[in-house]
């Protein structure tokens, strides 16, 4: 009996164990599901940027390119042997105004009258010394020690006119020997320019030789050693007292550039103007100092150098142009005479003319050749045998 009682009370514990278990089953399964619960956020806050940029890779630059520079403005300054308003002042200062417009400004020129920088005569050593850099002037200035002057000044009774200088010095050769002369003087020969003559009045008129003997006359140049061989007593007087010198008959005779004898007044007291000139192609010259000429670049020294021919061409133009004018204008004034030279006083002049030409051999070898050019054209012309 007591073994069936404990079996009842085993059975009555199981099974309230099975009820238990039944009843809590359910609610462990349901906890044991996993609740999705969502992340928490905070509103309202920025995540800060780096106070420090990122490294990057910086694209490659080309250099800025360096402003360009100013172009160099080269100030020259020039003498000329005349004052403003002349013709050959004039000239000169055309041609300088054209090479400042071609160079695009990169030239300046000044051009002061004969004296306001050095004297006439001083414009050799001026150059060479770089004092100034350009000038316009005169071979006979200088030939006391660069004979080739002389003869490029003009001989008198040699050659007939401004054509035929021409000839000599650009196409038969006496250009370069010229040159030559110039350069050891530390000076460039830009141009010879021939365009003026040399005549010669008086206060009485004058026909033959016999005229000339003991005319007290001013002349310069070989013009004076012409005129000492045919008999005259030469003087010296500067342009500005030329009037009161022949007002006062300090001289009766004077020979110059007819430009002298209207600026001056000459024709007031000296009424007889001869015929032809005795110098009937003067030439003047332009000049550039070879220490300034070096120093250029090679473009602007071209541009001075290669516009020589047309210079001395513009030159000859203009001065034939005005020397025309001039005459006509002069020679035709009331009271003044045009004397004309008798034959045999033209071909004494000439023989004295190609004498001092001649001579120029014993002054130096060069000077010799360049005579020699003249000589030999005068030959070809059929001017002396």
């Amino acid at each position: 009996m007591k073994g069936k009682g404990l079996l009842k009370l085993s059975a009555c514990i199981c099974l309230v164990t099975i009820l238990i278990i039944s009843i809590l089953l359910p609610s462990c399964t349901k906890s044991a599901t996993p609740v999705t619960t969502p992340a928490p956020t905070t509103p309202g806050v920025t995540t800060p940027k780096p106070t420090t940029s990122a490294p990057t890779t910086a694209k490659p630059t080309t250099p800025a390119p360096t402003p360009a520079q100013p172009a160099q403005v080269y100030k020259w300054s020039g003498q000329s042997t005349t004052g403003p308003g002349d013709i050959i002042y004039i000239i000169v200062d055309k041609w300088q105004q054209d090479i400042e417009k071609w160079s695009n400004g990169r030239f300046d020129f000044t051009l002061y009258p004969p004296g306001a920088i050095v004297k006439s005569a001083d414009v050799l050593d001026a150059l060479r010394e770089g004092v100034i850099e350009t000038a316009n002037s005169y071979g006979g200035y200088w030939m006391g020690f660069m004979p080739e002057g002389g003869i490029e000044a003009g001989m008198p009774m040699i050659l007939s006119n401004a054509e035929e200088a021409t000839q000599v010095w650009y196409g038969e050769g006496g250009m370069a020997l010229a040159r030559e002369a110039y350069a050891e003087k530390g000076v460039y020969l830009h141009s010879i320019c021939p365009g003026n003559e040399h005549s010669y009045w008086a206060t009485k008129p004058i026909t033959k030789v016999e005229d000339i003997k003991g005319l007290k006359i001013r002349a310069v140049g070989e013009t004076a050693n012409m005129f000492k061989e045919l008999g005259a007593a030469v003087v010296y007087i500067p342009h500005e007292e030329s009037f009161m010198g022949l007002q006062l008959g300090t001289v009766s005779a004077y020979a110059t550039s007819l430009a002298v004898y209207d600026t001056f007044k000459h024709y007031e007291v000296a009424k007889y103007v001869m015929a032809p000139a005795v110098v009937p192609a003067c030439t003047d010259d332009n000049l550039i100092s070879l220490k300034h000429l070096n120093a250029l670049p090679a473009d602007l020294k071209a541009l001075l150098t290669q516009h020589e021919g047309t210079f001395a061409w513009y030159y000859w133009w203009m001065f034939r142009e005005y020397f025309s004018a001039l005459k006509m204008r002069v020679l035709n004034k009331p009271g003044i005479q045009v004397v004309q030279m008798t034959p045999e006083l033209q071909k004494e002049m000439t023989r004295i003319g190609v004498n001092i030409l001649k001579s120029y051999g014993a002054k130096s070898a060069r000077a010799g050749k360049l005579a020699d050019v003249f000589i030999n054209f005068m030959k070809k012309k059929g001017y002396i045998n």
